[in-house]
């Protein structure tokens, strides 16, 4: 019984975490803090899907949680790399 309380509580601390993150992400000026918050939200996701995973025992949702974890790696390589060029060609 107490570890289905500490599930779930661990659930909803996440997605709060998730909400707060959005809600500063949206105050933010700047596109690379907004990257770096869209890749903390995405890493929480991953949490939040692998908590689920195990909640539901079904083993299927952490591979994707695995596939979205490296979706959302080399999404943030590319858009560094397209604001490095970017920026080298501004200057």
């Amino acid at each position: 019984m107490e570890i289905e309380i500490f599930k779930t509580l661990g659930g909803i601390i996440l997605c709060i975490t998730i909400i707060v993150s959005i809600l500063i992400s949206i105050n933010r000026k700047g596109v690379l803090e907004k990257v770096v918050i869209t890749n903390i939200v995405n890493t929480k996701t991953v949490a939040l899907i692998s908590i689920l995973s195990y909640i539901r025992n079904k083993p299927v949702f952490l591979d994707v949680a695995v596939v979205y974890a490296l979706i959302n790696f080399i999404a943030a390589i590319a858009v560094f790399k397209f604001i490095d060029g970017y920026r080298k060609e501004s200057d």
